[in-house]
């Protein structure tokens, strides 16, 4: 019974590591579209990996993507997205376009300094001046046109690289909405040159930044695995020990034992023995006993 229970603890610690490797489990380092939706049950998400940013923030983007002090994602090829967040509250994270696409990531058109459109390619959008200015130092958006900016003198955003663990890892599937065509959440296409766009996509480059609150871009829920999986290895090892050294002990103990030499007769306290000998004696004896004669018979004479 104690060595099946020892064969199940290690069973389960080794599921633990599989699962921390494969999926890593999550605590509140999830990502969740703007309208709450978890995003593997998003029927927008196409399974690509998500990693929680941090550096004090709280918005996740693809794993080949860079964040940026912006909230906002680029990837390898210069094009920007807004992705999930790894708040269900949204706090810390980028609303830019979020009541036009509330369940999903989008592509976004930079149309120069700060200025982004909804949507990939939409430069209509950046002629009309309809965009939005995206602070490059918190993300706060606001309408390009309200002129309560100076665009003239807006800073660069800057961007880094997240090496951390995923928090998202599934197969990928397809899209089941023709509204991901134009808002692809994970589209790689990159932005046209444009007129437009005056900032550089050579400002998107890998600076690393310096924040005491930062989790280095580990999620909470990865660190809170680790934690469970470690605790059950300890348990698991622990449990192991104690059963390999009661085996020991038991060992010792029947190898200290006297071990009997072999007899042929059982070992009933040799009173089945004594009773043979004492019945294979009496009979010889009386198998040895002198005859005894019989007396001779004693006739009465009469008397004349």
């Amino acid at each position: 019974m104690f060595q099946a229970l020892v064969i199940f603890v290690g069973y389960i610690a080794s599921w633990v590591l599989l699962l921390q490797v494969v999926l890593v489990p999550t605590v509140d380092g999830d990502c969740y579209a703007y309208d709450g939706v978890f995003a593997l049950n998003s029927k927008y998400y196409t399974g690509q990996e998500l990693v929680s940013c941090g550096n004090g923030t709280n918005n996740c983007c693809l794993k080949d993507e860079k964040c940026g002090t912006n909230l906002l994602c680029v990837n390898p090829k210069g094009g920007v997205t807004r992705q999930y967040c790894a708040n269900k509250d949204w706090s810390q994270c980028s609303t830019m376009c979020v009541n036009l696409n509330p369940n999903a990531g989008l592509d976004l058109t930079d149309c120069g300094r700060n200025v982004y459109c909804c949507g990939s390619g939409n430069f209509d959008c950046c002629r009309a001046n309809r965009g939005f200015y995206v602070d490059p130092n918190n993300g706060n958006v606001r309408i390009a046109a309200s002129g309560e900016f100076s665009i003239s003198t807006a800073a660069s955003p800057t961007w880094w690289t997240v090496d951390s663990t995923s928090i998202l890892r599934i197969p990928a599937t397809t899209p089941g909405s023709s509204v991901t065509t134009l808002f692809s959440t994970l589209s790689s296409t990159s932005v046209p040159t444009s007129t437009f766009a005056t900032t550089s996509t050579s400002t998107a480059t890998s600076t690393a930044i310096t924040n005491p609150n930062s989790s280095g871009g580990i999620s909470a829920g990865a660190g809170a695995g680790i934690g469970v999986g470690g605790a059950v290895v300890v348990v698991g090892g622990i449990v192991l020990g104690w059963y390999i050294l009661r085996k020991r002990r038991k060992q010792r103990e029947l190898q200290a034992q006297t071990v009997l030499p072999p007899h042929p007769y059982p070992y009933h306290d040799n009173s089945y023995q004594a009773d043979l000998y004492t019945q294979k004696t009496s009979i010889e004896l009386r198998q040895q006993e002198a005859p005894t004669e019989l007396a001779a018979p004693n006739y009465r004479h009469e008397l004349k």
